[in-house]
């Protein structure tokens, strides 16, 4: 009984004593370590085969950047982009690990070839402001641009939502239309009709008639859209040659003025001109002339005191060349200067004539093609240039004509001059190709 009591008491006071805690173990912060390049992280970005457009905006509208991670996915959607811009024929992208790990990447662009000039017309902006906003909102936006419906339109767009709080009313159009001196010009301007020109007449003119005047410029004016500069270029090409025909060097064009015409959409246009004096030929001077000049002189058939027809003295230096090619300077250039002189008796224009003559050429061996036997021998006998003596380039095709001309053969087909001229040696070498075989020998000799 005692010892039953004594381990009652013993396992009472065993119960009391307290439980040992257990420390925690402190957490050791250890230092963030840089995990080292991501696989897929774009390391260098670059574009090949870009020439009107920047590699920073291609880039920039592509959406791809420098330290992004970029999958297969990523680089064909950047590709899409481009590709629907407008502004390329083709796009591509490659790329490889990189030295220090990602990836170096790069856009491969093959721009269209076209691109153009715009001006803008009749907005409520100023082009500066226009520009600006159109390059802040697209990257690929430049000093020229292509002239696809995809790109027009984007702009279109865009410039329609920047002028509708300035009180544009209109949608924008986008065009490709001629401009001055029959370029082509991009016009973003309010999608309405372009106003064309109906008529044009014509005040201040005496030594050239109304008619002559209105059936030159109508045939060329009629129905184009009108614009002042245009009008004037018209007036440069088409009306300008009449009176320097008629030897009228000084005539201008002060005004030019336009009201609508009251049966149709178009424009009534008038042209004021100043008709100025009648010139005559006055010094003829020839400068660069290989030889005697006399045989240039005469060939130019101009005078001193001759009426000063400027279409007359364009024949004239063509006379000259097509002599001096004859003569075996096949790359002969001839140019003229006229200085007016405004003398009491008459209005005088001097003219000055330059002679760049070039290498003479001479001739070397004949080639015929597409004759048999008994023919060739023929055309050889009547063939008249000499090995070494000068080319005379316009020789071939005048045999070729008087053969034809003359009815020399029967059945006589598509015949033709090919010369070769051998740059290095000042050499030419020609070949006459014949057609059919002719049935007859010849008839008689032309040379």
């Amino acid at each position: 009984m005692r010892v039953v009591i004594w381990l009652v008491l013993i396992t009472s006071l065993l119960a009391q004593r307290p439980v040992p805690v257990k420390k925690p173990v402190p957490v050791v912060k250890r230092p963030v370590t840089d995990p080292g390049p991501t696989v897929n992280l774009i390391r260098s970005l670059r574009v090949e085969g870009n020439k009107n457009f920047t590699s920073p905006g291609i880039i920039e509208y592509s959406g791809l950047k420098v330290g992004q991670n970029a999958d297969p996915a990523v680089f064909e959607a950047a590709r899409l982009k481009l590709a629907n811009s407008g502004v390329f024929e083709r796009v591509g992208y490659k790329y490889a690990p990189a030295a220090g790990g990602g990836l170096d990447a790069v856009l491969e662009v093959v721009e269209i070839p076209q691109v153009f000039p715009y001006r803008f017309e009749e907005l409520p902006a100023t082009p500066a402001e226009m520009v600006a906003h159109l390059k802040q909102i697209d990257p690929l936006f430049s000093e020229r641009i292509p002239a696809t419906k995809e790109f027009l339109a984007r702009y279109a767009r865009e410039l329609e939502a920047f002028l509708k709080p300035k009180g544009l009313k209109e949608a924008v159009s986008s065009k490709l239309i001629p401009d001055v001196g029959d370029k082509l010009v991009v016009i973003f301007r309010p999608d309405r009709p372009l106003p064309t020109i109906s008529q044009v007449a014509f005040k201040g003119n005496e030594a050239v008639p109304t008619a002559v005047l209105q059936i030159a410029m109508n045939q060329i004016a009629m129905g184009a859209i009108y614009k002042e500069e245009l009008v004037r270029q018209y007036l440069e090409t088409t009306i300008r040659p009449i009176y320097e025909q008629r030897g009228r060097l000084e005539v201008t064009f002060p005004k030019v003025s336009a009201q609508p015409a009251a049966d149709n959409t178009g424009m009534n246009v008038v042209a004021e001109l100043v008709e100025g004096p009648s010139f005559d030929i006055g010094d003829i001077r020839l400068r660069g002339a290989v030889g005697d000049p006399k045989p240039l002189y005469q060939t130019m058939v101009l005078q001193p005191g001759d009426l000063a027809n400027m279409t007359e003295v364009a024949a004239a230096m063509k006379r000259v060349r097509s002599h001096l090619v004859r003569d075996g300077y096949l790359k002969a250039d001839v140019k003229f200067e006229r200085k007016l002189r405004r003398e009491k008796e008459k209005p005088l224009a001097d003219l000055s004539v330059t002679v760049t003559p070039g290498a003479m050429y001479t001739f070397g061996k004949l080639k015929i093609e597409g004759l048999d036997i008994l023919n060739e021998p023929q055309i050889r006998k009547m063939w008249g240039l000499e090995f070494g003596k000068p080319y005379n380039g316009e020789y071939p095709d005048l045999f070729l004509n008087r053969i034809r001309d003359e009815n020399l053969f029967e059945n006589l087909g598509t015949t033709k001059a090919i010369p070769s001229p051998n740059e290095q040696t000042r050499i030419v070498d020609v070949t006459l190709v014949f057609g059919p075989a002719m049935k007859a020998p010849p008839k008689k000799r032309p040379f």
